[in-house]
């Protein structure tokens, strides 16, 4: 079988990562606001050789394998290693949904991007209540995805950030998961112009 494409794949991603009933994606932030920093080197409590994404306009710092490479042009923070793993950041919409709601429709997503029966399984996040999305043994292999979703501590409208990355990493980077401090008042800075 052949791998889609960096950019068919993406798609595949972004658009696993809408959810239906009142959670969606947020449209990419502006570049001047979203643009994140990697930390290099060795911080305290990191597996060795691993890096830090630090994103004040999705609220958060996240480590990963520092051989990864951002994947130029993808709209929102997207990461690939060269042995497969990946790590891309999103916010979501969930006015009327608690987390765990909003877990639930993310693992059940119309495009099954976690296979047909997904596990969800209670996590603590920074101190934060989330969420971990475990793929079940029929998963697309053009998806291998798992994803944490935590509760983003915005304002109403933006309330779950979903750090999505591949079986193999996500509880590893789980683990890594600083919530950063956010204005308080008015909208997350991820959130699109006007709200």
């Amino acid at each position: 079988m052949r791998r889609p494409s960096r950019s068919a794949w993406a798609a595949l991603v972004l658009s696993a990562l809408l959810v239906l009933g009142g959670c969606s994606a947020v449209p990419a932030p502006e570049p001047s606001r979203a643009t994140p920093s990697v930390v290099s080197g060795r911080q305290s409590g990191l597996p060795q050789g691993w890096t830090t994404l630090r994103s004040p306009a999705f609220g958060v710092a996240v480590s990963f394998p520092a051989d990864w490479q951002q994947v130029p042009g993808d709209e929102l923070p997207y990461f690939e290693g060269p042995s497969g793993g990946l790590l891309v950041l999103n916010l979501l919409e969930g006015r009327h949904v608690g987390l765990l709601g909003a877990c639930r429709l993310e693992a059940r997503h119309p495009q099954r991007p976690f296979g047909s029966d997904p596990r969800i399984a209670p996590l603590t996040v920074d101190g934060q209540p989330a969420c971990l999305i475990l793929p079940s043994a029929d998963q697309a292999a053009s998806f291998r995805i798992a994803e944490v979703v935590t509760r983003d501590h915005t304002d109403d409208q933006y309330r779950f950030l979903a750090v999505t990355a591949d079986p193999g990493h996500i509880r590893a980077i789980a683990r890594t998961i600083d919530l950063l401090p956010v204005p308080a008042g008015g909208c997350h800075p991820a959130c699109p112009p006007g709200q």
